[in-house]
């Protein structure tokens, strides 16, 4: 219960940032906690009310902001195995086509990539 709690919390948030035309998160706010929904859902169904595409698309944007490009990259990999909501669509295939082609290479920063606590790699 309280996982599902966080995981409701965190993608209100997410949620705002879509729907509003104006955010006062910041873009490694909105990183940070898309990754986090997406690692607490982990491969399992979505549960009731939360958009996986929402969830990917807010962090696809928010790599891109940031500069993890390979990150970027494989979102929207995935984005295009999922059904975007009408209107979205052409943005999608954009960023697709734009990360496929990104001038700065393939290496994320290392401030955002997931980090092992037991051997302190990335």
């Amino acid at each position: 219960l309280q996982k599902m709690a966080s995981i409701y919390y965190a993608y209100s948030t997410l949620n705002s940032y879509l729907k509003e035309p104006f955010t006062s998160s910041p873009p490694l706010t909105l990183f940070n906690t898309s990754r986090f929904v997406v690692n607490q859902i982990n491969g399992l169904s979505a549960p009731k009310g939360i958009s996986l595409f929402a969830v990917y698309y807010t962090l696809s944007k928010q790599a891109k902001v940031l500069g993890a490009n390979k990150l970027h990259l494989q979102i929207n990999n995935k984005l295009q195995s999922l059904k975007a909501p009408a209107g979205i669509q052409e943005q999608v295939d954009i960023s697709y086509i734009t990360s496929r082609a990104c001038p700065g290479g393939f290496n994320d920063p290392e401030e955002y990539l997931p980090m092992c606590y037991r051997c302190s790699n990335y």
